[in-house]
């Protein structure tokens, strides 16, 4: 099985929250199995260079065109509420860390509204 974690949240050299969450399960998940492959958004080619520390490694790209995604044992994960990939055929895995952003009490109406705009992109990719 090939897994394409997206590590993009990688990007502070200090890391809180989310980027922790990525990075420990990026380096367990790679760890135990170097098919577990790095990637990252095209935006953030010019700052690689601190993914590349937190991971140990160099990541790549995320261009769809140019990686392998005809195998069924193939996996993107995205770790950070986001997915890379519009792809129906790609088997897709995505961490949602809490649904806060719902909360009537904490949030005011327009995050809410972009909140679930980005729930039912996640659900509908």
């Amino acid at each position: 099985m090939k897994v394409y974690f997206d590590v993009t949240c990688l990007l502070p050299e200090r890391l809180s929250g989310i980027g922790v969450y990525a990075k420990n399960t990026f380096l367990e998940l790679n760890r135990k199995d170097s098919s577990v492959l790095p990637v990252y958004k095209k935006s953030r080619l010019f700052k690689k260079k601190f993914i590349d520390k937190h991971i140990g490694q160099k990541g790549m790209v995320f261009i769809e065109s140019f990686l392998n995604f005809t195998s069924e044992k193939t996996i993107l994960h995205g770790p950070d509420f986001t997915l890379l990939s519009n792809n129906k055929n790609l088997k897709k895995v995505v961490t949602v860390h809490d649904l806060a952003v719902f909360h009537e009490d904490f949030n005011a109406q327009g995050f809410k509204e972009r909140g679930r705009e980005q729930m039912n992109r996640l659900f509908n990719k």
